[in-house]
């Protein structure tokens, strides 16, 4: 999917999967920070090259797709009791007072 995704954009596949990694959370209030590891001038141009593209929500939404995985224990068993011990809305909680 990478490789189709480059060839239909005109980009390297790094330019894609920097892309990707960047821009899947910009609707979301998560932050991420991408950390590159260049060993040479030519690789850092190359990663900072990524900047440029821009993919569509469908891009990033089938390389969502095909990079879900099964997380298995003990992920679903918390993420199961999450919910039930503080509430489906339990990331929108809000603390209107300071903690002293």
């Amino acid at each position: 999917m990478l490789e189709n995704i480059a060839y239909d954009t005109g980009a390297k596949v790094i330019d894609v999967a920097l892309a990707w990694i960047r821009q899947k959370y910009d609707h979301s209030t998560l932050s991420t920070v991408t950390i590159i590891g260049p060993r040479t001038l030519q690789q850092l141009e190359d990663n900072l090259s990524s900047l440029e593209l821009q993919l569509t929500q469908e891009q990033i939404n089938q390389l969502n797709d095909i990079s879900k995985f099964d997380l298995g224990s003990p992920h679903e068993v918390i993420a199961a009791s999450q919910n039930n011990i503080v509430g489906k809305e339990s990331g929108k909680i809000e603390i209107k007072h300071s903690v002293r």
